[in-house]
């Protein structure tokens, strides 16, 4: 249908995949006890770091994505085929997920990184606020191709989790683009992942569809241009 003409880039098989899953019972109770967890997946960046700050008082970021980018280093992402492009187990997925937000996650055995690189993609849709704030989108995306008023923007314009979230993800980015056994280099990278950073506050498909184009060029941008911070 018009709706899937208009998908927006970056919609991707490891979502489709596992929502197309069918509930499990573990499933289906962690949803009932949904309510009364701290947020981890589907709260604001706001609501997450203040539900983490007494466990990791120190942390920058979400949990999440600091444990997430991790495990895809420890399992061998480096060297892992289409990373956050190609599609992983759904099970294993799901499971990484339900730990998580049990608090047991050193628990799960993960071998394979697409798992984690998947859940990483799904963090980020999950979120209710966007890492790039609604308010200053237009800004990102007026000066998508100006390393130097990008780096301005993000200083000055950004909250500062966001700004943190953004920094680490584009480092985090770079580290896999500069191995080329990935075959995912600066611009694949950032045609999969800006769907994931960035929500244009439009509903029309016409304008989805030429503002996914600078949400690339933005990614891009920043992957090409910023120093790399440690992770």
């Amino acid at each position: 249908g018009l709706g899937d003409v208009y998908k927006r880039q970056g919609d991707d098989i490891c979502l489709q995949k596992v929502w197309s899953k069918v509930p499990s019972k573990e499933e289906l109770d962690q949803a009932k006890s949904a309510p009364f967890n701290p947020p981890i997946f589907r709260g604001t960046i706001a609501e997450i770091m203040e539900a983490q700050k007494t466990k990791y008082p120190n942390l920058k970021i979400p949990y999440t994505i600091k444990f997430l980018c991790d495990l895809i280093l420890k399992t061998g992402g480096e060297k892992a085929e289409g990373i956050f492009r190609v599609s992983s187990h759904q099970d294993q997925i799901v499971n990484l997920k339900l730990s998580i937000e049990k608090g047991i996650e050193d628990s799960v055995k993960i071998t394979d990184p697409l798992v984690p690189a998947c859940l990483l993609k799904q963090w980020f849709k999950e979120i209710r606020d966007p890492v790039v704030p609604h308010d200053i989108y237009p800004l990102c995306m007026d000066k998508a191709e100006d390393s130097q008023a990008l780096r301005k923007i993000i200083a000055e314009k950004f909250p500062e989790h966001n700004r943190n979230i953004l920094l680490y993800i584009i480092s985090f980015l770079q580290r896999i683009a500069a191995s080329p056994e990935t075959k995912m280099n600066i611009r694949n990278l950032a045609i999969v992942m800006s769907p994931n950073l960035l929500r244009c506050p439009s509903e029309n498909p016409l304008t989805l569809m030429d503002a996914s184009k600078m949400e690339v060029v933005f990614v891009t941008t920043c992957m090409s241009d910023f120093e790399q911070i440690p992770l």
